[in-house]
């Protein structure tokens, strides 16, 4: 129907721009989200030292499972945390039950990682705001 109605060669731009607009939309929602994990995870971080899985757990727990973090997508942040001396890490080694070693590397927020989590949460509180405001301003919901 929508080929018969834009042409083929319109359908096909139709197409290639909704696939382009769902694309950009995960991107940006992507881009929210590891800003979000970042303030969350010095969150975290400033009440008590964790490796990474606790940090994912913590996410998870505290949001009642509404946001699950996969550790894949959680170190780099923590990676790039550590690079701009918000977090520091050391490695932890303790033995299992088996008797083998574990290394885990445990994560702590620096001084200047709490500024940064000041900072970020300022920014979260107007953002959340300014959405909140346009939606009781709005009409249509």
């Amino acid at each position: 129907m929508l080929s018969m109605m834009l042409g083929l060669k319109g359908a096909l731009h139709s197409r290639n721009l909704q696939k382009s607009c769902r694309r950009e939309g995960h991107m940006a929602i992507e881009m929210f989200k590891r800003g979000s994990v970042e303030m969350l995870a010095l969150l975290i971080l400033n009440e008590d030292d964790a490796h990474g899985y606790r940090i994912v757990q913590e996410i998870k727990d505290r949001s009642d499972g509404r946001l699950i973090i996969k550790e894949g997508s959680l170190y780099p942040i923590l990676y790039k945390l550590s690079d701009e001396g918000y977090i520091i890490s050391q490695e932890d080694i303790s033995e299992t039950k088996l008797g083998r070693k574990r290394i885990r590397v445990i994560y702590s927020i620096t001084p200047k990682g709490r500024e940064h989590l000041i900072q970020l949460k300022e920014e979260y509180d107007i953002v959340h705001d300014s959405i909140r405001c346009i939606f009781e301003r709005s009409k249509s919901l």
